[in-house]
């Protein structure tokens, strides 16, 4: 994009820095899908029927803490691929189960295939802007920002902008084992987060809620929580 080829970028806004790069800039958040993780299994199972020492397939590290966190006897595997190798390597029994993003089955189509259980946000938060697609373009691009406004989700925008800013003043990236949520109801933003230090185990869960008008200094302030929590 910033050579021209190109003038819209769409990403899974989980996956992109931070900080944009220079002459780039988020012109809308669409609506988001749902940011739940899913198991996947060919019995259906929810993470406590697993059998002990059961493989479950996964190469994120936010995933593998939390799971282990629940179920300490389970195995956790590497799982790399394309959405449909990873649905596979649990149809065909490479792994028990595998962990993976409903939204990207939703987009897929696939978030009807057999063996699928949403796993309950108390067992499993997801990556900061998990669920939500980002439309960037470049900086001073006027008459495309205003073409892409009708496609922007303020609710949607709020909630990241307040799940991201947790992850910013926690100090990592996008693979850090930090997982937040962020829920508007009206008026009001209700967060949750959590974050872990996978050498010692130690892990710190918040919940708290604020204002809309407030939510990226909310976001801030739980970081910086959370950080200091896993220093202490």
């Amino acid at each position: 994009m910033q050579s021209g080829r190109i003038d819209v970028a769409v990403h899974s806004l989980k996956d992109l820095p931070i900080e944009q790069p220079d002459g780039l800039h988020i012109a809308a958040i669409a609506g988001r899908q749902s940011p739940a993780d899913v198991l996947i299994s060919r019995a259906g199972h929810s993470l406590e029927p697993l059998r002990e020492g059961a493989s479950v397939g996964t190469s994120s590290l936010r995933r593998k803490v939390q799971l282990l966190l629940t179920r300490p006897s389970l195995h956790i595997g590497e799982l790399r691929g394309n959405v449909p190798t990873r649905v596979a390597a649990a149809h065909e029994g490479r792994y028990d189960a595998v962990v993976i993003a409903l939204a990207g089955l939703v987009r897929l189509g696939l978030d009807h295939e057999p063996g699928l259980y949403e796993i309950p946000l108390s067992q499993m938060l997801p990556a900061p802007g998990q669920g939500a697609l980002a439309i960037e373009i470049r900086t001073g691009a006027s008459t495309l920002s205003r073409l892409l406004k009708p496609l922007h989700d303020e609710n949607a925008a709020t909630e990241v902008s307040c799940e991201r800013a947790i992850l910013k003043a926690f100090g990592g990236g996008c693979r850090s084992p930090l997982g937040a949520s962020a829920r508007c109801e009206g008026d009001k933003v209700f967060v949750e987060a959590f974050a872990a230090d996978p050498e010692n185990g130690k892990h710190v869960r918040i919940r708290r809620n604020g204002s809309n008008n407030a939510a990226l200094e909310l976001g801030l302030e739980i970081g910086r929580e959370l950080r200091d929590g896993l220093n202490t």
